[in-house]
């Protein structure tokens, strides 16, 4: 018997499903629930496999996560949802799209780039360095989130918001986000995004030094029904940043 991953879930209507990214979990979309719920949707949050209460797959791949999302799709009755995904759950969502077009009615991408693999490997490797160098020489979970939450978000963030994602990120086995890590740095479809003929709206925020808005403009200037929106005051972390202004791009035409 297939184990499918664990998901939180609200309201009734057309359905949103939102895949966090690789420091977070079902829990922080929890604060946008109520006003998808009373725009009228069934909102869907999962736990990416190995994080949250979902069980680990035997390998953490673009191929395993997105065969994972489609077998909760099936069980949870989700015909051709809205499919949000943050960071790394962007990556995931434009792997979906891609691979299953006629699953979904159109895309948001949030934070995220379609290319990291293909960026130049120092790059790579000064980021892994940064991610994973902690962990390497005996850092925890939580000491890493005290350093890597920080550092995402914008200065004028909430520190009651910088907290609860530090907690979340803690819950995260290390042997999971490595592996999803590995994943995330050999990431690239760059070379696909004009085969994808699905509405797609790219929502960056303003002050993110990770997927910075010239990678998500660019990135919606090569998909064929790409829209680009920037959130201003916000970092990688926008959609909780400034929930308010993500759920009005989201739910905009």
């Amino acid at each position: 018997m297939t184990v499918l991953p664990h998901w939180t879930e609200a309201g009734t209507g057309p359905a949103i499903v939102l895949l966090h990214g690789i420091s977070g979990g079902a829990e922080g979309w929890r604060p946008m629930f109520g006003a998808l719920v009373a725009a009228g949707h069934r909102v869907v949050a999962w736990d990416l496999p190995g994080y949250g209460r979902s069980p680990a797959l035997p390998e953490s791949s673009f191929a395993a996560w997105v065969d994972a999302l489609l077998r909760l799709a099936d069980a949870a009755g989700l015909l051709r949802p809205i499919l949000v995904g943050h960071s790394l759950g962007g990556m995931i969502a434009l792997e979906a799209a891609l691979t299953a077009p006629d699953r979904f009615e159109r895309l948001v991408l949030a934070c995220m780039t379609p290319g990291f693999g293909g960026m130049n490997g120092a790059a790579q490797q000064a980021f892994l360095d940064t991610r994973l160098g902690p962990l390497n020489h005996g850092a925890t979970m939580a000491e890493l989130a005290s350093t890597v939450i920080p550092d995402m978000m914008a200065l004028q963030a909430a520190t009651d918001l910088k907290e609860s994602h530090q907690a979340l990120m803690a819950t995260i086995p290390p042997e999971c986000y490595r592996a999803a890590m590995t994943a995330l740095v050999n990431f690239d479809r760059r070379h696909a995004l004009a085969q994808l003929d699905l509405p797609v709206t790219c929502i960056a925020g303003e002050s993110d030094r990770i997927a910075r808005p010239a990678v998500m403009r660019a990135m919606a200037s090569r998909l064929p029904h790409g829209r680009y929106v920037v959130l201003p005051g916000a970092g990688h972390l926008a959609p909780f940043e400034q929930p308010a202004q993500f759920v009005a791009a989201l739910l905009a035409p």
